[in-house]
C-alpha cells in the first residue's frame, strides 16, 4: 500500500499498518526532530541512518532538508522499499 504524508506530501511504500504508522511519526509528527538536543537537520548537511528500516526519516531528510543521508539498513526487504 502506498502512504502519502499530511505534512510534505511525502509517498511511501509501505507493506502494512506497522510501516504506515512509522512513516506518520517520523514524517508528519516528526518524532526525530529534538532542538533541544542538537538533533534536528539543516539544509545540506550529511546524516548516517543505521538501521534505516523502511527509510522514513532518510526520505523526509534528504526531501525536505535536502540532506545527504547514508543509510545503513541489513534487512533486504526494507532495503528494496527504501530504494522505491
Amino acid at each position: 500500500m502506498k502512504i502519502k504524508t499530511k505534512k510534505h506530501g511525502l509517498i511511501f511504500e509501505c507493506r502494512n499498518k506497522r510501516d504506515a504508522t512509522i512513516v506518520t511519526e517520523v514524517c508528519d509528527k516528526q518524532v526525530y526532530r529534538k532542538p533541544k538536543l542538537g538533533f534536528e537537520p539543516e539544509m545540506y548537511e550529511t546524516w548516517l541512518d543505521l538501521g534505516g528500516n523502511i527509510g522514513a526519516f532518510t526520505v523526509w531528510a534528504a526531501a525536505i532538508y535536502r540532506c545527504n543521508v547514508v543509510v545503513v539498513e541489513p534487512c533486504l526487504d526494507n532495503i528494496r522499499l527504501i530504494n522505491k
